[in-house]
């Protein structure tokens, strides 16, 4: 885990900064998201770089769309310290909340390339995720599934037999696994902590 002193910043999911309600501050106070009991100026992600683009007269403006388990937001720097980061590089973000015509994103405090996965695993430990988005995405799959624990069981198995170290490839699984509801299995068991992206198309069992 980067050795800077990042206290202050908010270990936080990316739905609780969408799902939170933004207020933009003044000369005194950082502007902030209010999300249930939670309060927070600034935010500790972890996540997947899922795009990237870089924009201004001098490229001066970089904008990376980073994803968690829960939701994606974009975050940006406006100056010549880019992050040296690239699309499917697990990060390490130190970021502030902003929002620009309606929409909420991030400036850019830190950002760096995470190359032990073991962090991952720790963060789903570590921060609960939040209720309704458990429910919601259980009751969504229940609906259109009564055999929910038979596919869960054969997705999972499916996810093991091709993983050779780096995890299973995405489309295949779904595809192997002939279920015309298995991305919403995949969310659900990501959000549940029992599988995690490995890469944007690569997924893993948490052993």
């Amino acid at each position: 885990m980067p050795s800077q002193n990042t206290s202050h910043a908010e270990k936080i999911w990316i739905s609780e900064i969408l799902n939170g309600d933004y207020s933009s501050g003044d000369d005194k106070t950082p502007a902030q998201i209010t999300c249930g009991k939670k309060t927070f100026s600034k935010v500790n992600l972890l996540g997947v770089v899922i795009n990237k683009t870089v924009d201004g007269p001098q490229e001066e403006i970089q904008t990376i769309e980073i994803e968690d388990t829960t939701g994606k937001i974009p975050a940006r720097t406006f100056d010549s310290k880019k992050a040296q980061i690239e699309v499917g590089d697990c990060i390490f973000l130190i970021g502030r909340p902003r929002m620009y015509n309606q929409q909420k994103y991030l400036i850019i405090d830190i950002a760096k390339k995470i190359t032990q996965q073991e962090w991952i695993e720790v963060r789903q430990k570590e921060l609960p995720l939040p209720e309704i988005t458990k429910k919601e995405q259980i009751q969504e799959i229940q609906k259109e599934d009564e055999d929910i624990d038979t596919n869960i069981a054969k997705i999972i198995s499916i996810i093991h037999a091709n993983d050779t170290g780096m995890g299973a490839d995405y489309d295949l699984v779904i595809k192997q696994s002939n279920t015309t509801n298995a991305e919403n299995i995949i969310n659900m068991l990501i959000k549940k902590g029992e599988i995690f992206n490995v890469s944007p198309t690569k997924i893993k069992v948490l052993e």
